[in-house]
């Protein structure tokens, strides 16, 4: 069996396509994850572990969509663990350290596969 770990980072991720997206990756690997035995394997569905970071404007719907994600596993082994990260990606002056804020703890680690899914967009202030 694989011991590949994968990364997900998901911009816009606390309702719509975001979310969907993060709960279809979730879906996938959980299924996956006993029928993988290609150690080659660099596919996302196929990593052993995933890490899913979560960003969006809105952090309660943001907890709402790492809790979705988790049940999607059951209670079993960690397959997939979250990181939420509140920002709004259109305030272009705080952009930078934000980015900074959630690459810098992931730098050390090793993952076979990283994919960026940018889905954030804006039409106006939340909630108009």
């Amino acid at each position: 069996m694989s011991s590949a770990k994968g990364l997900v980072v998901i911009s816009g991720a606390s309702r719509g396509i975001g979310r969907a997206i993060a709960l279809a990756l979730a879906d996938a690997t959980c299924v996956n994850r006993d029928k993988v035995s290609d150690e080659s394997s660099s596919s996302i569905l196929s990593s052993q572990h995933l890490h899913m970071v979560l960003m969006a404007r809105s952090a309660s719907s943001l907890q709402e969509t790492a809790d979705m994600v988790k049940q999607r596993c059951g209670n079993g082994d960690a397959i997939i663990t979250t990181t939420c990260h509140e920002m709004d990606l259109a305030n272009i002056d705080s952009l930078p350290q934000n980015v900074k804020k959630i690459l810098e703890p992931l730098a050390n680690e090793n993952y076979n596969t990283c994919l960026l899914i940018n889905n954030a967009g804006s039409l106006g202030p939340l909630g108009k």
